[in-house]
């Protein structure tokens, strides 16, 4: 029945965040009974044991002998003690997404007269760096490896870039390459702290502004742009001939946009990451035939698909 399978798939989204907020996954590298959890972490056993039984039950620990430890995937991604933890990464997102003034904003409306992203992107450009090199990163540079392998000196901006790790880990890879990230104000200072952890200050340059009216630089031949021309409200089409006008002759472009279908019901996944935003007064996302439609009216031409793991969106040359 749907409506259980609601309320069970409620229950098993509370129980999955309150384990990461007691962070629980970290003290469950090596096999511990509740007593020995809750001796550690002050905790209530009897209410603690419950909770780990129906975290084996959902599929996040395993129960051997009244002892229990992490799956694979959650020491790998849950437990603080992993190099590749996002944790926080999942508990930053669900303040992003969360919708509990629903109802309350259903009836009164927003408040958000500006009609800018109601989201801390300084923060969350710190959280997503990560993720980016966890699940983005390594398809990225395979692709543009094989793109630019005629390009001796090949120079790409990332617009939009968050926290940078596009473009500094491909000049990293290629050190005769250059990089360029355009960034708002207030995240660009946090894109200046990467390039300096990550010593490359000499080949990536930071530009901050406002993309949908500044300049964007020149000479590249490749720009990725993700998740900012859906974005860009009745600028598109100056968006888009910046971007033009910014690529060389055969230079690349890779969109990366959400995917919203015409009738803004599809995909779920689309629909329901940016509902939040909707409903505080953010202005509609461009759908995907517009976007498309805008590149190929200034004539830009369709190569192929990009998929990268967890996104995916178009290769357009000039």
């Amino acid at each position: 029945m749907i409506y259980r399978e609601q309320i069970t798939n409620k229950i098993e989204s509370d129980l999955f965040f309150a384990a990461l907020e007691l962070d629980l996954f970290s003290s469950l590298d090596i096999p511990k009974t509740s007593l020995e959890l809750s001796s550690n972490l002050g905790y209530n056993q009897r209410n603690l044991d419950l909770c780990l039984n129906a975290l084996v039950s959902t599929g996040y620990l395993i129960k051997t002998e009244n002892k229990y430890s992490n799956t694979t995937k959650s020491e790998q991604y849950l437990s603080r003690n992993s190099e590749t933890y996002i944790g926080d990464l999942l508990l930053y997102k669900r303040k992003m997404y969360s919708i509990e003034n629903l109802t309350q904003q259903i009836k009164q409306g927003s408040s958000n007269q500006t009609k800018s992203l109601p989201y801390d992107f300084k923060t969350l450009a710190e959280y997503t760096c990560k993720e980016m090199r966890l699940f983005r990163l390594e398809y990225f540079l395979s692709f543009t490896t094989q793109l630019l392998k005629d390009h001796p000196n090949p120079k790409i901006l990332d617009l939009g870039g968050g926290p940078g790790i596009m473009a500094i880990d491909f000049v990293k890879q290629h050190p005769q390459s250059t990089g360029v990230v355009f960034e708002k104000t207030e995240v660009a200072k946090i894109t200046k702290e990467f390039v300096l952890q990550n010593k490359v200050e000499k080949s990536v340059q930071v530009y901050s502004g406002d993309f949908q009216t500044d300049e964007l630089g020149s000479d590249y031949d490749l720009i990725l742009a993700s998740g900012v021309l859906a974005f860009a409200g009745n600028k598109l089409e100056s968006l888009v001939e910046r971007i033009y006008n910014s690529l060389n002759i055969g230079g690349y472009l890779i969109v990366v946009t959400p995917h919203l279908q015409d009738n803004e019901t599809e995909p779920k996944e689309v629909v329901l990451s940016w509902l939040s935003g909707r409903l505080t007064g953010l202005d509609p996302i461009l759908k995907e035939n517009i976007i498309y439609d805008a590149l190929e009216k200034k004539k830009f031409n369709y190569i192929r698909e990009y998929k990268e793991p967890l996104y995916h969106g178009r290769l357009y040359q000039k």
